[in-house]
């Protein structure tokens, strides 16, 4: 049994097909939206500002902050928001794992999910991305703005290399969920 060539229809229950093209299209667009801001961030970083010779970079900075601030926030709502309303992957998961049509189809879904180690690549950067969201982007912590220790620079980093690590975590679990539907993350243009 393959997963990748199966559609949904074919591993779900009739009656959680609805609320899965539903979930999965608002996933989606999350994802569409984090993988075009890492794409630009990569583009913006790569460009050869030099040959402009000296001038301002304020607006490319304030893109640059923009971009990565929004994506923090992307990253929150699809893999770490605890929120009761609030839809992650791994809530996501748990639906489908719930819907499928068999004690066979879950047994290879566990086998799936265990190959691509999304919970321990999220469990590692998690720290780090409620720390940034919930004291520099949600809220503004004053004092860890203006004074804050080595300790908790620390806890506010995060590389860009790692930031890509999460968003591949993000698009294996998605593209496991998406089954033989597969969804491109990218817009068109961007491909």
């Amino acid at each position: 049994m393959n997963f990748n060539e199966m559609q949904p229809n074919e591993l779900l229950l009739s009656s959680h097909l609805n609320e899965y093209k539903n979930n999965i299209e608002a996933v989606w667009w999350q994802l569409v939206r984090l993988n075009s801001n890492i794409f630009i961030l990569e583009k913006a970083e790569a460009f050869r500002f030099d040959l402009f010779g000296n001038y301002s970079r304020t607006f490319w900075e304030l893109l640059k902050q923009s971009l990565f601030e929004t994506s923090v926030m992307v990253v929150w709502r699809v893999a770490v928001d605890s929120h009761s309303d609030g839809l992650t992957l791994q809530k996501l998961k748990k639906q489908i794992f719930q819907n499928l049509k068999n004690d066979d189809f879950k047994s290879e879904f566990r086998r799936l999910l265990i190959e691509i180690d999304f919970e321990k690549i999220i469990k590692n950067f998690k720290p780090a991305i409620q720390e940034i969201r919930h004291n520099y982007v949600a809220h503004f912590n004053l004092v860890k703005h203006v004074q804050p220790t080595p300790k908790q620079i620390e806890e506010r980093t995060v590389r860009f290399s790692e930031f890509k690590k999460i968003r591949d975590a993000l698009n294996s679990l998605f593209d496991l969920l998406c089954f033989g539907h597969r969804m491109a993350v990218l817009p068109h243009d961007y491909l």
